[in-house]
């Protein structure tokens, strides 16, 4: 985001933080009553790497599936609109 290469941000703790609901719940109430804040931070930095690592895997998923839907286009039909594909890869939900 800071260098301009996304337009959204994508990477989201939520699905971590969930999951592990417990965990998250006991480190925060350890810093509410003993300060133990290293304890939360290694949590957090954690699911920051989780969640960075479970983001990669998925945009180069849609990565490969664009390159896949543009080839499967190209070679079985004879309208074949790049711009078209893009469109549908960006806004899922085109009309």
């Amino acid at each position: 985001m800071k260098e301009g290469l996304l337009d959204i941000p994508v990477l989201y703790l939520s699905r971590h933080i969930v999951r592990t609901k417990p965990d998250y719940y006991r480190l925060l109430q350890a810093v509410r009553e003993t300060d133990a804040w290293e304890d939360w931070v290694l949590y957090m930095l954690e699911a920051v790497a989780n969640t960075a690592r479970e983001t990669i895997r998925t945009i180069q998923a849609i990565r490969t599936l664009l390159q896949q839907t543009k080839q499967r286009v190209r070679d079985g039909y004879r309208f074949y609109s790049q711009d078209l594909i893009n469109n549908l890869f960006n806004h899922p939900y085109t009309r």
